[in-house]
């Protein structure tokens, strides 16, 4: 027995149910499929007369739900998916997680969109479900991470972060947190809108006015340029720093810094091979090993041996 349907909106509802569209009576399913049954999902090409590897497709790969029940899971994790009306160009795709997110625990998921040729979709969305998956556990478990540390030179107005065993020279240590969360650790964020910074814990806050919203209501993508902006048309950008204790590194000095990514990378603890433009502020330590190019303006306070 076989029927058609051009959509299928939830395959189990509940646990007990199939939502879709069918060229058959639900009574007629019932009966056919009996409690137990299997079915088997073909597609077919009717509608159009160009061969599937002429057709794009896009595919959405979810995984198998093998991972279900894990400890603090109170539902299977719900994936929706479709089209808009003639008032709305997109595709939806939403994702619900039924899961109880305690402190000191992390959800992760993975799930897939392909673009291709519609000849293409059926065998890489198989050979991609075994790689669509869902995490639910207590942080720390898969890894503690790498040690990541927090460097500023006022000098310079700038701030960095070195990763493990990196060295940053000539910059003052600030804190130390890791790359994966922990026990104890909060995300911490550099957060710009417009000239605005801010360090924060909280990827709410608001860089221009230094809050975070207290209703329930949370619209990060929005915030304030200056104090004229009061429709807060800004559009901020985040960075993830770390995972650090809070206060850790709440130094004041720091909100007045700029982040640069390569922080530690440019300061490099060896002298440079070309000499610079300029001379330096202070004199060095030691003397030299090779006479400089030019002569000094001013004339040496003792004479040379």
């Amino acid at each position: 027995f076989s029927f058609e349907s051009s959509h299928i909106l939830h395959y189990c509802w509940n646990g007990e149910f199939t939502y879709m569209s069918s060229s058959v009576k639900a009574s007629v399913i019932n009966h056919e499929f009996p409690l137990g049954a299997k079915i088997d999902v073909t597609y077919s090409n009717e509608g159009d007369s160009r061969p599937w590897n002429e057709q794009n497709g896009l595919t959405f790969v979810h995984g198998k739900g093998e991972e279900f029940p894990m400890d603090g899971q109170y539902g299977k994790s719900r994936l929706r998916y479709g089209t808009t009306d003639s008032n709305r160009d997109g595709t939806v795709f939403t994702s619900n997680a039924f899961v109880r997110l305690d402190n000191g625990k992390f959800y992760f998921s993975r799930k897939f969109l392909v673009t291709d040729v519609l000849s293409n979709m059926e065998s890489t969305g198989r050979r991609l479900a075994d790689e669509a998956y869902e995490v639910f556990d207590k942080v720390g478990v898969h890894g503690t991470g790498e040690n990541i540390a927090l460097w500023m030179d006022e000098h310079s107005f700038s701030f960095g972060a070195s990763v493990g065993s990196e060295p940053c020279p000539e910059a003052t240590q600030i804190c130390e947190g890791s790359s994966a969360p922990s026990d104890g650790l909060r995300p911490l964020f550099y957060i710009i809108c417009g000239t605005n910074t801010i360090i924060s814990h909280d990827p709410y806050t608001d860089p221009y006015n230094e809050t975070a919203p207290t209703d329930d209501i949370k619209r990060p993508y929005r915030c304030q340029l200056d104090e004229t902006d009061t429709a807060r048309s800004g559009r901020p950008d985040w960075k993830l720093l770390g995972f650090f204790e809070d206060g850790a590194c709440s130094d004041p000095a720091m909100s007045e810094l700029a982040y640069l990514s390569d922080f530690c990378e440019s300061r490099s603890a060896k002298p440079s091979f070309i000499p610079t433009e300029s001379k330096s502020p202070l004199p060095t330590s030691s003397p030299s090993e090779y006479p400089s190019s030019t002569p000094s303006i001013a004339s040496s306070s003792v004479p040379s041996e």
